[in-house]
């Protein structure tokens, strides 16, 4: 039977770092061996954001969210970009924070994320393309002539 002569010790949430480096070694079949260390933050793909449309009067609010936030990619340390189609033009915008204020129109809209501010990697899938919801034209006023 194994015992454990000493508790390990304890290890707190913030000394938890999941980006870390790792030596790998390949044992070649001729004999023989490479080795490379491997730097998880370079090598970071994130998945693809959250994206939330809300209307508000005549505009509507693009809001991305990675779903990663509880881990080491945060929104914070991600480049957002959208994709927008308008009249059958593409646009690509990069936005600075995770949500953008656009005059409500007919379009279609989807976001990735690329890892910033001391990660590198590659960009995210797109998310799925969403459409924003029209407003219903408003019923005209009643006749008020009885």
């Amino acid at each position: 039977m194994l015992q454990c002569l000493r508790p390990p010790p304890l290890v707190s949430p913030p000394l938890l770092n999941p980006v870390i480096q790792y030596r790998v070694t390949l044992l070649l079949r001729g004999g023989g061996s490479r080795s490379r260390t491997l730097d998880l933050k370079t090598v970071v793909k994130p998945r693809p954001p959250q994206v939330s449309l809300s209307l508000m009067d005549s505009q509507v609010l693009i809001r991305l969210q990675s779903p990663d936030s509880n881990d080491y990619l945060r929104d914070d340390n991600q480049l957002f970009q959208i994709q927008l189609w308008r009249g059958g033009r593409s646009t690509l915008q990069n936005l600075s924070s995770p949500s953008l204020l656009l005059v409500l129109d007919q379009y279609r809209v989807r976001g990735r994320s690329l890892p910033v501010n001391g990660l590198q990697g590659s960009w995210s899938s797109w998310s799925p393309t969403l459409t924003p919801p029209v407003d219903p034209p408003a019923d005209p006023p009643a006749d008020p002539s009885p």
